[in-house]
């Protein structure tokens, strides 16, 4: 089922949240890439690489959008806890690419890229898509 629909088994067996058909989800090896020129890592290189011919790609901040149950969780036990186990779980770079017209979501990880083509435009500095929040960095790699 993973190479069927192109995305890893740890997707596949995810919180329990549909997996996002329109996401697609290459594997990538970190050492095949260099940073050079505005790029502060590799992962911006393979987004870059990637997207040689994008009009913008705009590194994103990316933080857990809380419930209210982690929120108090978060004020009880520690600020800042909630978001440091996201961080601990999963903590892809992010990128917001604007090519022809169209904008993806691209997020990096060691082992992976993948890519949304987002279905609403974003034009302010900061988005929500599903449990997250973007905030837009201000420089840009292109």
């Amino acid at each position: 089922m993973s190479k069927h629909l192109n995305v890893s088994i740890d997707h596949l067996l995810d919180d329990g949240e549909s997996p996002d058909f329109g996401e697609i989800t290459e594997p990538i090896n970190l050492d095949d890439y260099e940073k050079t020129g505005k790029c502060r890592d590799k992962m911006d290189a393979v987004c870059v690489a990637k997207f040689p011919d994008a009009d913008v790609i705009t590194p994103l901040i990316r933080t857990k959008k809380m419930t209210k149950r982690e929120a108090i969780i978060d004020f009880l036990v520690q600020p800042g806890i909630v978001q440091f186990l996201d961080y601990m779980n999963e903590n892809p770079e992010c990128y917001l690419v604007e090519k022809g017209g169209k904008q993806f979501l691209v997020k990096i990880t060691k082992d992976f890229i993948k890519t949304s083509e987002l279905t609403e435009k974003v034009s302010s500095n900061s988005f929500v898509i599903g449990s997250y929040k973007y905030r837009k960095t201000v420089y840009k790699l292109k």
